[in-house]
């Protein structure tokens, strides 16, 4: 008797994660850090203005623009991309 793959693993391989090195990893932590770090200052910036982001810290909706356009595009591309795999195996 063979084993049934898994439809995906044609596409992706074997399936087989186990190829992520230790610099793949520290790269991807330290990104989310830089993004966390962003965050924070974001936030923070609502309450103190530094002194050379004056004229953006002024603008009430524009210097949210850019951090909130990143998570709404991953989000609508997962999104998109959940809805092609059922539509693909359907």
């Amino acid at each position: 008797m063979t084993a049934r793959r898994h439809p995906a693993a044609a596409v992706h391989g074997t399936g087989d994660h186990g190829d992520t090195t230790a610099a793949q990893l520290s790269a991807f932590a330290g990104a989310l850090a830089v993004l966390a770090l962003a965050c924070c200052a974001l936030a923070l910036s609502y309450f103190v203005c530094p002194t050379w982001a004056g004229r953006l810290c002024a603008d009430e909706h524009a210097k949210y623009l850019a951090p909130l356009l990143v998570p709404t595009t991953a989000y609508f591309a997962i999104a998109n991309w959940v809805g092609w795999q059922y539509f693909r195996f359907a």
